[in-house]
């Protein structure tokens, strides 16, 4: 029996464990079921407030990086320009030692050069006579002046003693206070030549007529001086100008007396400068050549020559009558006649004002020149009556042709302008007009313009007139110049008074 219980009270003990087993495994299970539930809900809110954190981050990390990036672009752009400004700063700090620098090294190289002189034993001289001293870097001694405005230094030559150095220099000095002192110059006969033409054209001393005849002379030194036109002007001697002169021969001698004249201006200048010791036209042997050519003699109409080409143009309608009357009777020269305007006329006081010329200029373009051919060239004419009435119908002319009175009466028009074809009537025109008269009426031999101005010259000496007078007249600077023109008539007329002469002594038994 006891077996019996003890067997089935281990059978209720094992079936008690069982259950009680079960039961702990079910709570154990149900406890790791709710650990592991726990677990897996702890794992999804840690995971959902990972990414609710994560986007939260996200969006303050967006935000304090736009914070964030603003505040260092204006700590970069404060700090780019302060070191703009520091730079600048700097720059100019550097700019000012630099400066500075400069002046103290000038300062400081200025102090050792005072102690150089004091070891070189410079020499100073009174004022104006140089500064000498020896130079230990080449050995020499050296002596230093100014001349022109410049400083200049020469130095010892080799083999010449102290003594010799100090004369030469010493001879230099004396020459320069004496206005002696030639400079060395590479300067050219043509740059000086050249330079002077075009000095007084450019300062209105020559008119361009005049400038355009220089630089044809110009051309011609060239041709006949090619020995010496391009060499430095220190380097022509005597000989260069004597082997030249024969080339002159083949030009006319009023061509020679130009192209001689300019020569000698050329090496005026070049002394008056001081680029040469003296002139060597001044040479004894230097002397202005001859032309091969013979002299073409003044030529004027005779007294019948005269009277045939009055009596053709009284006959003949023109508008160059007049300008042909007017010179054969007043002697003007072309182009002053051309160049009259109306307010040169004085009809009152029976006078015309001749202050102006029509010219070229240094192309070769007829224009109105603001002055006549030289300042003595003006002048003021008296008017006979022959000449009042052609004054008279020539401006009645103008006008019929398109002239006007301008408001302003010191203005006036041209007389003897074109108006209807509003051009210039060119001396070229009136003298190819006179030349195809004199081939239609058989007037002279030979015949042009300025030769009317001659002609009224040859019957004013054949008048008797004072050759002072007529100097005035025609607008001569000297008097010579009318001797020299007219030589041949003075000396004919003079023959034809010494007979009068002669013939008045005989009369009176004398």
């Amino acid at each position: 029996m006891k077996e019996t219980k003890e067997k089935t009270n281990e059978v209720t003990n094992e079936e008690i464990n069982q259950k009680e087993n079960a039961k702990t495994n079910e709570a154990k299970n149900e406890k790791n079921n709710k650990q592991e539930n726990a677990k897996t809900n702890k794992a999804k809110n840690e995971k959902i407030d990972k990414q609710e954190n994560t986007v939260t981050n996200e969006k303050i990390d967006k935000q304090e990086n736009t914070v964030t990036n603003e505040k260092i672009d204006k700590q970069e752009n404060a700090k780019t320009n302060e070191a703009k400004n520091e730079k600048t700063d700097k720059t100019q700090l550097e700019q000012t030692q630099t400066e500075s620098t400069q002046k103290e090294e000038q300062l400081t190289v200025k102090k050792p050069r005072r102690k150089r002189r004091k070891r070189q034993a410079r020499k100073r001289r009174g004022n104006g006579q140089g500064t000498m001293f020896f130079n230990k870097t080449r050995n020499v001694w050296v002596a230093q002046y100014t001349f022109g405005g410049k400083r200049k230094s020469m130095y010892q030559r080799k083999k010449e003693t102290k003594k010799d150095f100090v004369a030469r220099f010493t001879k230099v000095i004396n020459d320069i206070n004496q206005g002696t002192y030639i400079g060395k110059s590479k300067k050219t006969f043509k740059q000086i030549l050249t330079e002077h033409v075009q000095s007084k054209f450019d300062t209105n001393k020559v008119s361009a007529r005049t400038y355009r005849r220089d630089l044809e002379t110009v051309k011609q030194i060239e041709k006949t001086c090619k020995n010496f036109f391009n060499l430095p002007i220190q380097k022509i001697t005597v000989y260069h100008i004597r082997e030249a002169l024969p080339n002159f021969t083949k030009y006319s001698n009023n061509t020679i007396k130009k192209i001689y004249r300019l020569i000698g201006k050329t090496f005026k200048i070049a002394l008056s400068d001081r680029l040469i010791p003296f002139n060597p036209m001044d040479n004894e042997s230097i002397a202005r050549p001859k032309s091969d050519k013979p002299d073409r003699p003044i030529e004027a109409l005779t007294l019948e020559e005269n009277k045939n080409l009055v009596d053709v143009l009284r006959k003949i309608d023109h508008k160059n009558k007049n300008v042909l009357l007017l010179q054969l009777y007043t002697g003007m020269r072309i182009g002053e006649v051309l160049a009259l305007k109306t307010n040169d006329i004085d009809l009152e006081k029976k006078t015309i004002s001749v202050n102006k010329t029509l010219t070229k200029d240094e192309k070769g373009k007829i224009i109105m020149g603001n002055s006549t051919k030289t300042e003595n060239s003006k002048r003021v004419l008296l008017m006979d009556y022959k000449v009042q009435e052609i004054v008279k119908t020539s401006i009645e002319r103008a006008k019929r042709d398109g002239m006007k009175e301008p408001k302003d009466s010191k203005e006036g028009n041209l007389i003897f302008y074109d108006y209807k074809r509003k051009k210039y009537t060119t001396p070229t025109e009136v003298n190819d007009y006179l030349k195809r008269l004199n081939n239609k009426e058989h007037i002279a031999p030979r015949i042009h313009t300025h030769m009317l101005r001659h002609t009224y010259a040859t019957r004013c000496i054949e008048s008797g007139m004072q050759v002072k007078a007529l100097q005035k007249i025609l607008g001569h600077k000297k008097i010579q110049i009318t001797l020299d023109t007219y030589t041949s008539f003075f000396k004919e007329f003079n023959e034809n008074e010494l007979e009068k002469v002669t013939n008045y002594f005989d009369s009176k038994g004398l």
